[in-house]
């Protein structure tokens, strides 16, 4: 079997599929394209995701498409052991799935639009900024949002309960990308449970390289 893996560093569910194959130790073949730059291009439309986004596998012969999609099935496909995502438990697995859906539905519609308005499309796209007033509407869009987390987090360690989970890492990528790029401010429970995740050693090696991109922009 042979899976190939389109990534940037600086994408957030692209990080979140890498810390899948990384912690499941799967062979790949690492293909590092640049957002926007990269993946608008005709050529990748054609050739590997028309919609022009990543992260993207390709698995034998099949692509396969959207982070939440690509992690379950590697999750279901390399994870026997269940490390990452409950499958057995129908329950707990219906804790995880919670937390990735509200990812899709809540969280990331708000810090997407915050990051795609005040920085990427300004930066990249020849977009104007916008106003004083209306970047302090899309921080605090995204901002109230943790307040959901800070309940999760307030009796229990991690999201889904009292070990990681890849529930945990999909948000951390979300929310260590508006902390760093429009000061999303983290505190209580929140920061605890933040800091918590990032200790997992390769939660750390992805956020020192995202690190290091940002330091150099």
């Amino acid at each position: 079997m042979s899976l190939i893996f389109w990534h940037d560093p600086i994408s957030e569910p692209s990080r979140t599929v890498y810390y899948v194959i990384k912690k499941l130790g799967i062979e790949h073949e690492l293909k590092q394209v640049a957002i926007v730059k990269d993946t608008r291009t005709e050529e990748f439309k054609k050739d590997v995701n028309p919609a022009g986004l990543i992260p993207v596998i390709k698995h034998d012969d099949q692509f396969i498409y959207e982070s939440s999609t690509i992690i379950r099935y590697l999750l279901d496909a390399f994870d026997p052991e269940e490390v990452l995502l409950p499958r057995t438990d129908l329950k707990e697995r219906a804790k995880v799935d919670y937390w990735l859906s509200w990812r899709n539905t809540t969280y990331r519609p708000a810090s997407d639009t915050a990051i795609m308005k005040m920085i990427v499309n300004p930066m990249f796209l020849g977009a104007d900024k916008p106003s004083e007033e209306e970047c302090k509407a899309l921080v605090k869009a995204t901002q109230d949002e943790l307040a959901v987390i800070e309940a999760a987090v307030t009796d229990k360690p991690y999201l889904a309960g009292d070990h990681l989970t890849i529930a945990d890492v999909y948000l951390y990528n979300e929310i260590l990308e508006g902390h760093h790029l429009f000061k999303l401010e983290l505190d209580g429970k929140v920061k605890e449970w933040f800091d918590r995740v990032n200790e997992d050693e390769i939660v750390k090696e992805l956020t020192d390289v995202l690190l290091e991109i940002l330091a150099s922009m």
